[in-house]
């Protein structure tokens, strides 16, 4: 089932560009494994503490184009940007095993003129970059096999 609908963490983002529900993850709470819960109760903490309270008046930025339902394509990049830009969040998809494992995420709801705290979520770290810097070099993001991702979070620093 991994191969059809991707892992834990794949399955939890789609809804973070959403609205999230743990629908289907296990069939009930009590049987659903510890570490799971764990990731389930990350990711919507997540949502309600970073995302839920820019979404209103986020812009959405689409980096890699709308295909056909019948072509997955390599990867499938969305960022969503306070309208201050502040804080954004972005979802890097790695949708097959087909083509490259790395891409270059340059972000486009960012002030050049800032700083912001980078935060890599698969690892739980954390680096701090100019916006111009991101937004000019970009991040590197690998992802080993496909229907993964990861998840980065943008806060800036004061």
């Amino acid at each position: 089932e991994q191969r059809q609908f991707g892992d834990l963490q794949t399955q939890l983002r789609v809804g973070l560009f959403a609205h999230p529900s743990a629908i289907g993850i296990a069939p009930t709470a009590e049987e659903a494994n510890p570490l799971y819960m764990k990731a389930i109760r990350h990711a919507f903490d997540l949502y309600k503490t970073f995302m839920r309270p820019m979404l209103p008046e986020s812009k959405v930025y689409h980096h890699t184009p709308v295909l056909p339902y019948e072509q997955a394509g390599d990867w499938t990049v969305l960022e969503y940007a306070s309208a201050d830009g502040a804080r954004a969040y972005a979802g890097l998809f790695r949708n097959s095993d087909d083509g490259a494992p790395e891409y270059c995420f340059k972000p486009r709801g960012l002030k050049m003129s800032r700083r912001y705290r980078v935060r890599f979520d698969n690892r739980d770290e954390a680096v701090v970059r100019s916006g111009y810097e991101l937004m000019q070099s970009g991040i590197m993001v690998r992802i080993e096999g496909g229907i993964r991702s990861e998840l980065i979070l943008f806060d800036e620093v004061k």
